[in-house]
């Protein structure tokens, strides 16, 4: 991986954010890079802003904390590290992709928690990742940096799997000891057995030197959902990280179907990789 960056709002939780994310990286020797999103005339929430009428002043109180908030990160930031402050979040996403297509950074650090519906602002989370193809680590606000030897792996029994955990390998400097692929299905037929035994195979196969264990969990479609199931599995296997796979859909598709990886996201404080699959093969180290 070639430099980490991390764009976080000046929410409460921004600093704690800031410090897994620096140890992430040095943990890694990975270079890493800041990006601050503020608006003075916006008043600040739980995580994100929400903006006030017209006739609303920003006091100088609410001013000097935002700047304090400024200023404590770059106590924590290492000497060097390029740390930019922009004062709106409309030129954000086309400035996040036109640093990626320069190659500029290879992994997307953003905040993520329960509370937070929007962010920055009023763009959401979901237009980062259906807007910007990238790498993206989400990172809860509570989350104290572990380096990663676990991490459990959400899967539907795709072919693009092997790909997409390749490319993890990569951005984990191969240090991870063991893999679990949690499956859920609402069939426990013969068929989906024998799938789990291929499938299982196959990924040996192709990453022979990891542990890899493949968890198929039956779903009964009256009493949970896919999401809750795959969250029960998780907190039993108490991984450092979680990895999804954001698969292509249509326009229709999208607006049509709920996102696992949105509602996954909702629902756990484990930090969360995010892996485009329309990138597994160009990402896929040799």
């Amino acid at each position: 991986m070639d430099k980490i960056l991390i764009c976080l709002s000046e929410g409460k939780h921004a600093l704690s954010i800031l410090r897994y994310a620096k140890d992430f990286a040095n943990n890694y020797g990975i270079p890493y890079e800041v990006i601050f999103v503020r608006k003075l005339n916006y008043l600040e929430g739980e995580i994100f802003f929400v903006e006030m009428p017209m006739l609303y002043r920003v006091s100088q109180t609410e001013i000097i904390d935002k700047i304090d908030i400024i200023d404590e990160a770059g106590k924590i930031i290492d000497s060097g590290i390029p740390f930019t402050v922009l004062d709106d979040s409309a030129d954000l996403i086309p400035l996040l992709e036109r640093k990626y297509e320069n190659h500029e950074f290879s992994l997307l650090l953003l905040p993520h928690s329960f509370e937070m519906s929007n962010w920055p602002f009023m763009d959401s989370i979901s237009r980062f990742i259906n807007t910007i193809n990238c790498p993206i680590l989400l990172i809860d606000p509570t989350s104290v940096f572990k380096e990663i030897k676990h991490a459990v792996y959400a899967s539907n029994y795709l072919a693009t799997d092997a790909n997409v955990l390749k490319r993890f390998q990569k951005i984990s400097s191969n240090r991870v000891s063991k893999i679990d692929i949690i499956h859920i299905s609402f069939s426990e037929s013969f068929s989906e057995i024998i799938l789990e035994k291929g499938f299982k195979t196959y990924i040996q196969e192709h990453i022979p030197d990891l542990n890899i264990q493949v968890h198929h969990i039956p779903a009964d479609r009256s009493q949970h959902s896919t999401v809750e199931l795959f969250i029960n599995e998780v907190s039993k296997l108490n991984p450092e990280i979680l990895i999804l796979m954001k698969e292509d859909k249509s326009g229709w598709e999208e607006l049509f179907s709920k996102s696992f990886t949105l509602a996954t996201i909702k629902k756990t404080t484990t930090p969360i990789l995010i892996l485009h699959e329309k990138y597994t093969k160009i990402n896929t180290p040799d």
